[in-house]
């Protein structure tokens, strides 16, 4: 099974700006990776890792986000 392949179908979609974009984080990987072959340095991941944490950051403001509006129904009992 493929985690990719299965991903979309577990998606709340009014949630789906909040996601990670694990097919965009995938493509930078690949595209990193495939610009080092044949050189004997290692990949420059700067612009996967950049990417990577603008989408935790994204993530963590949807959640931050969804505690609050917990939260907030939580006092209203």
């Amino acid at each position: 099974m493929r985690f990719g392949r299965n991903l979309h179908r577990h998606r709340i979609p009014e949630w789906a700006s909040s996601y990670l974009d694990y097919g965009g984080l995938k493509r930078r990987l690949k595209l990193a990776v495939r610009d080092a072959a044949g050189r004997p340095s290692k990949p420059d991941l700067t612009d996967f890792f950049a990417a990577v944490v603008r989408e935790s950051n994204k993530v963590e403001a949807f959640y931050q986000h969804q505690h609050g509006l917990v939260q907030t129904k939580q006092q209203a009992f």
